[in-house]
C-alpha cells in the first residue's frame, strides 16, 4: 500500500485504529458509564492524589498571581500532618500528564481519570513504533507488523490490571524510548532522548525508574553480549553512564526529597516473606492467561504475573519464534530470562524494590512480547490482504481479552458516584464549624473512606499512601492500635480516649441514629448537617499544650500497652534525658483491671465483662499472638452495639506487616448486661484474649485539667511555618500534636533550639520558665541537596549539548 510507505501516514492510521481498538476494549465501561477507578486503591490513593493536585496547581498559581512566591510543602489534611511532595509524588507529582489537573474541577476528575488512562495508551503505542522504526533492521520494518505489535504492547494483561493505577502506564511510554536513546548513545548519534527520558521517568515515579533501570541494564548486556561489543568500546559505555546519571541529577530535586523519605520510611521497616516458589494455582493460573483474559480478583493481582496475557496474535508469533533455528537469539534469550524472573517470588521482589514479592516489572515483559510480534508477524503474513485480516482479528481477540467474564467489571464506580464519596460525607458537616482553633475530627471507623480529609480539607487522623511517616507506624505498634497495614495505611485511633486527646481530636461527627459509635468525653452535640451530627469533646487538649514531668522512653517500654495509653496524662514520653531543670517523673500511676477470658472455641464465642461497668469506663479487648491461618485474610467481626471489626491478614500475604498483638476498643459500656461475639470468617490461632477495663472518672478529668493549664496563644497557620506565644511559671515541656519530622526546626524568641521527639510519634520544646515566641519551619528534607543536583544536571546538560554540537560541526 502506497499510503503505508509514508511513516507521517502510519501514525494517522495508528490514531484511527487505537481509537477504534479502545471503543471494543471498554465498551463495557462506556456503555455502563463507568470510570476506570475501582473499588481499591484508585479510590483512596489515585483518584483523591489527582483532585488534590489539581487543586494545590491551582493554588499556587493564585498566589503568585497575588504576590505570593511560597510553594506550601506540608499540609496537615493528609494524615496527622505530611510532606507533600514526598506524599504524592508516587501518584501525581513529576508526571506531565497530571499537570493537566490545573485545568479540571474537582467535580470532573473522574472523567480526567479516564482520558489519561486513554492518552497514557495511546503514547505508548507511539512509543513502541518509534522504536521499531529507529532499531529493527530495514527488512523487520514491516509498517502492518509494528501496528498490529503495537496493540499487542498496548492492549495486554498489564493494561488490564493497572487502568486503574495509571501511573503503572507510564512505564509503556517511557521503557521504549528510554532503550531508543540508549541505542541512539550506542551508535554516536547526536541526541539527548536518553538523558530527558531517564529525567522525566524519575521525575514521575522513583519506583517505577528503578524497575526501567533495572529492565534498561539487562537490555544492554543482552544486546552487547549477543552482538560482541561488552569491551570495544568502553568510552561509549562511559558516556552513557554519564547521560544517564546527568539525568538523575535534572531529577534530584523531586528525586532526593523521595530518596530521603523512602529510606526513612516504615516500609523498610517491616521483612516480609519471600519463597522459593509460588503457590501452583498461581503457575497455573498464569500459564492460561498467556492468552486468556487474566483475573482482576484483589488477592491475585499482587503477584502481577497475570499480566502476562496477550492476543492470540502474541502466542503465534511466539511459537514461530523456537521454529526458526539460529535466528533471533537476542529476543530467545530475553523471552526465556523473563519467564525464569516471572517464575520465582525472590526475582519479583528484587526487581521491584525489595518490598514485598509483586511483578509489575511485567511491563518489559510485554515489550519483549510485542517486539516478538512485530519481528515475527511478516513469517506468516506477507500479503496485505492476510495482514489486514490478521489485523482484525487481534482487534476482536483484544475486545473479549477485556471483556470477559474473569474480569469483575462491577468493581468499578462511575463518576458521580467516585465524587460523592469524597465530598457528601460526615467530613462535610465538619465544615460548618465555626472554629478557627486547630482541631482534628473524627468519624466511626467503619464508616471511614480514606484520604477523604485532603478533599473536604479538615483535619484527621487517616492515611493511606504509600510513603508514610515511620514514626506514626511505631505510634501504632506501640500502643497496639488496629491497622491494616500501619506503615502505609492508618483509619483513626480506634476511638481510644487518651490517645484521642493527645492527638487534638477535638470533634466526632456521626449519623444522627448512631450515637452508641461515640467515645467518651463527646457528650456535646454542637452541630448538625442533614443526617450528620457534631460532637464536641469536653477533655480535648490544646494544639500546643504543656506537661510538667516527661517519662524516659525506657521506662515507658516496660509498659502494657494501656499502662502506656494511662502514662500519656501523667508525662510526656521523651527519647532523651533532659536537664535537672525539668523534673523526671518517678511513679506513674495506673488505674486498669485486666481480666484474662478463657477461650471456648476458636470459630466463634462469647466474651461477658465481669468487671463493674458504669458509664466512665473504657473497655478493650487484647488479642496476643492473633494470627490468620488461611493464604490471604480473614475478617473478625466483633458483634457488639459498637460493630467493631477486624480485617486480619495472613503472614503468607505479601501485604501482611507481621502484627500479632492488637487492642480493640470496644468502648466505653452504657449498659450493664454488654458482651462480645466473637465471629471469624475463616481460620486463625489465638493464643490470649483479655478484657481490660480502664476508668475515665475524677482523676482523669483532673489530670487533663492540668495538661489544659498552660498552652500556646496567638496560634497561626502560614505557608510551612507556625506562630504562636506561650507564657510560663514554672519550667515545662511544651508538646505539639506534629508528626515529628526532619523538615521541622523550632525557634524560640528567633533563636534555633532543638526539636524532640515526644510520645513516639509527635514533637515537643523543653522550656524554662518566662515569656516566648514559639515559631516552627518546615522545608522537605533533601529539598535542598536535590535543588543543587538538578541545578548540576542542567549545567553538565549543557556542557554535553555543546560539546556534541561542536564535535558533529567539526566533523561536518
Amino acid at each position: 500500500m502506497e499510503f503505508l510507505e509514508n511513516k507521517k501516514n502510519y501514525f494517522y492510521l495508528y490514531t484511527v485504529v487505537f481509537l477504534v481498538t479502545c471503543i471494543c476494549t471498554f465498551i463495557w465501561f462506556l456503555a455502563n458509564g463507568k470510570t476506570f477507578i475501582n473499588e481499591t486503591d484508585p479510590l483512596v490513593q489515585h483518584y483523591p492524589a489527582l483532585m488534590y493536585y489539581g487543586r494545590f496547581l491551582r493554588s499556587i498559581f493564585s498566589n503568585f498571581l497575588s504576590g505570593k512566591f511560597a510553594v506550601p510543602l506540608y499540609d496537615f489534611n493528609i494524615g496527622f500532618g505530611s510532606d507533600i511532595l514526598t506524599t504524592l509524588h508516587y501518584y501525581v507529582i513529576g508526571d506531565p500528564l497530571t499537570l493537566l489537573s490545573f485545568f479540571v474541577p474537582l467535580k470532573y476528575c473522574a472523567y480526567l481519570y479516564n482520558f489519561l488512562v486513554i492518552l497514557r495508551l495511546y503514547f505508548a503505542g507511539l512509543a513502541f513504533s518509534l522504536y521499531c522504526f529507529n532499531v529493527l533492521p530495514a527488512k523487520n520494518r514491516d509498517l502492518f507488523s509494528i501496528l498490529t505489535a503495537s496493540l499487542v504492547y498496548v492492549f495486554s494483561g498489564y493494561s488490564i490490571l493497572f487502568v486503574a493505577a495509571p501511573f503503572f502506564l507510564n512505564v509503556l511510554i517511557y521503557f521504549p524510548l528510554i532503550l531508543l536513546g540508549l541505542e541512539k548513545v550506542l551508535k554516536k548519534e547526536k541526541t539527548s532522548l536518553f538523558t530527558i527520558m531517564i529525567f522525566i521517568s524519575l521525575s514521575s515515579n522513583f519506583y517505577t525508574f528503578y524497575m526501567i533501570s533495572a529492565m534498561t541494564f539487562m537490555y544492554l548486556i543482552i544486546r552487547l553480549v549477543y552482538q560482541k561489543q561488552l569491551l570495544i568500546d568502553y568510552k561509549n559505555l562511559l558516556f552513557l553512564l554519564l547521560k544517564y546519571l546527568i539525568g538523575v541529577f535534572l531529577a534530584g530535586i523531586i528525586f532526593i526529597p523521595n530518596l530521603t523519605a523512602l529510606l526513612n520510611s516504615a516500609r523498610f521497616e517491616t521483612t516480609r516473606p519471600v519463597d522459593l516458589f509460588y503457590n501452583f494455582d498461581i503457575y497455573k493460573t498464569a500459564f492460561f492467561d498467556f492468552f486468556t483474559a487474566p483475573s482482576n480478583k484483589l488477592e491475585i493481582l499482587p503477584y502481577g504475573l497475570e499480566s502476562a496475557a496477550f492476543p492470540l496474535i502474541a502466542l503465534l508469533a511466539t511459537v514461530f519464534l523456537f521454529f526458526r533455528k539460529n535466528k533471533f537469539k537476542e529476543l530467545k534469550f530475553s523471552f526465556i530470562l523473563l519467564n525464569i524472573f516471572a517464575l520465582i517470588p525472590a526475582c519479583g521482589y528484587a526487581l521491584t524494590g525489595f518490598s514485598y514479592v509483586t511483578n509489575r516489572w511485567m511491563f518489559a515483559y510485554t515489550f519483549v512480547v510485542a517486539l516478538i510480534t512485530a519481528v515475527l508477524f511478516p513469517v506468516f503474513a506477507k500479503k496485505n490482504t492476510s495482514k489486514i485480516i490478521l489485523l482484525a482479528l487481534t482487534i476482536i481477540n483484544i475486545h473479549f481479552l477485556f471483556n470477559n467474564k474473569k474480569l469483575n467489571h462491577e468493581f468499578f464506580i462511575d463518576a458521580k458516584s467516585a465524587f460523592e464519596r469524597f465530598s457528601e460525607n460526615e467530613l462535610k458537616a465538619a465544615k460548618f464549624l465555626n472554629d478557627t482553633s486547630f482541631w482534628r475530627v473524627e468519624t466511626p471507623a467503619r464508616r471511614k473512606e480514606r484520604n477523604r480529609n485532603i478533599i473536604m480539607q479538615t483535619k484527621g487522623t487517616d492515611f493511606y499512601f504509600s510513603l508514610s511517616n515511620p514514626y506514626i507506624a511505631h505510634f501504632y505498634d506501640e500502643f497496639e492500635i488496629y491497622s491494616r497495614s500501619a506503615d502505609i495505611v492508618y483509619q483513626g485511633l480506634d476511638s481510644r480516649t487518651i490517645l484521642e486527646n493527645i492527638a487534638n481530636v477535638t470533634y466526632f461527627v456521626t449519623a444522627e441514629n448512631e450515637s452508641n459509635f461515640l467515645p467518651y468525653g463527646y457528650d456535646k452535640k454542637v452541630s448538625h448537617h442533614k443526617k450528620f451530627s457534631i460532637y464536641k469533646n469536653d477533655f480535648a487538649l490544646p494544639f500546643g499544650f504543656t506537661y510538667s514531668s516527661y517519662i524516659p522512653l525506657k521506662t515507658f517500654k516496660n509498659l502494657t500497652s494501656v499502662q502506656k495509653e494511662q502514662s500519656l496524662i501523667q508525662g510526656v514520653v521523651l527519647e532523651e534525658k533532659l536537664s535537672k531543670d525539668f523534673n523526671l517523673l518517678e511513679r506513674i500511676e495506673f488505674d486498669d483491671n485486666t481480666q484474662h477470658m478463657k477461650i471456648v472455641s476458636i470459630k466463634s464465642f462469647n466474651l461477658e465483662p465481669i468487671f463493674e461497668q458504669n458509664s466512665s469506663s473504657e473497655f478493650y479487648l487484647r488479642f496476643q499472638n492473633l494470627t490468620c491461618l488461611s493464604d490471604y485474610e480473614t475478617d473478625i467481626n466483633l458483634d457488639n452495639e459498637h460493630k467493631k471489626a477486624i480485617v486480619l491478614q495472613s503472614p503468607k500475604y505479601i501485604g501482611s506487616i507481621g502484627k500479632n498483638n492488637y487492642l480493640v476498643n470496644i468502648n466505653y459500656l452504657k449498659s450493664k448486661k454488654s458482651s462480645v461475639d466473637f465471629k471469624p470468617t475463616a481460620k486463625i490461632s489465638l493464643e490470649k484474649i483479655e478484657l481490660i477495663s480502664f476508668p475515665l472518672g475524677q482523676n482523669y478529668q483532673n489530670q487533663i485539667s492540668k495538661l489544659q493549664k498552660d498552652h500556646l496563644k496567638n496560634f497561626k497557620i502560614r505557608t510551612n511555618s507556625i506562630s504562636a506565644n506561650i507564657e510560663l511559671n514554672e519550667n515545662k515541656i511544651l508538646f505539639l500534636s506534629i508528626p515529628y519530622s526532619k523538615g521541622w526546626s523550632a525557634f524560640i524568641n528567633s533563636k534555633k533550639t532543638k526539636l524532640l521527639k515526644a510520645n513516639i510519634a509527635f514533637s515537643a520544646i523543653a522550656l524554662k520558665a518566662g515569656s516566648y515566641e514559639i515559631a516552627l519551619r518546615y522545608l522537605t528534607p533533601g529539598l535542598k541537596l536535590g535543588a543543587l543536583l538538578s541545578l548540576l544536571g542542567i549545567i553538565l546538560f549543557c556542557v554535553i549539548a555543546r560539546k556534541t554540537q561542536g564535535a558533529t560541526a567539526t566533523s561536518n
